[in-house]
């Protein structure tokens, strides 16, 4: 598990390696990551915080969970919510997905538009990792279309009203067990 000094330090060599390749990442990100107890992402770009008496443009949160997760990873979903801060990418528009496609060509990180570079297998191993750490997976969910497992360990939205969600692939998603 790494240290918020070790992921802050990651946070601003990754913005300035960005900055290098001509990529236009905000200079108002606030210096603290903030970590998270969230299970459902990676990380997070949030706009107006306050640190310290300083008003800043960005935070960056990262979920204390994907520290587990290796070095790369991590920087890859430091990277991600970087782009977040440039100019008309709060969303993952083409601007946004440009910048992403200039940091895979020139960078070899694999920046997806959501989930960071997590497939089924990673998050089945950071389900297993959480249950590890102590956290038990309580609700188990399905997509009818592609058979993509989703595990919460809380009750939720999603847990709770499972009809009112699709899969990334469209497809319906259900209870499990």
């Amino acid at each position: 598990m790494y240290t918020k000094e070790q992921v802050t330090k990651w946070l601003l060599e990754e913005q300035n390696r960005l900055t290098g390749l001509g990529i236009p990442v905000s200079s108002g990100i606030c210096p603290e990551i903030r970590f998270s107890k969230a299970t459902s992402w990676y990380g997070q770009c949030r706009q107006n915080c306050i640190y310290q008496g300083v008003k800043y443009r960005f935070r960056i949160s990262i979920s204390e969970y994907h520290l587990q997760s290796s070095e790369r990873a991590i920087r890859n979903t430091l990277i991600h919510e970087l782009l977040h801060t440039c100019p008309g990418c709060l969303n993952h528009g083409p601007k946004w997905r440009a910048y992403a496609d200039q940091v895979r060509q020139q960078l070899g990180y694999n920046i997806i538009a959501s989930g960071g570079d997590k497939d089924k297998a990673s998050a089945m191993e950071a389900a297993r990792q959480a249950k590890r750490a102590g956290y038990q997976t309580k609700y188990l969910l399905v997509c009818t279309r592609c058979g993509q497992e989703i595990t919460r360990f809380r009750r939720s939205n999603l847990v709770l009203h499972p009809e009112k969600y699709r899969c990334k692939c469209g497809g319906k998603i259900k209870h499990k067990r």
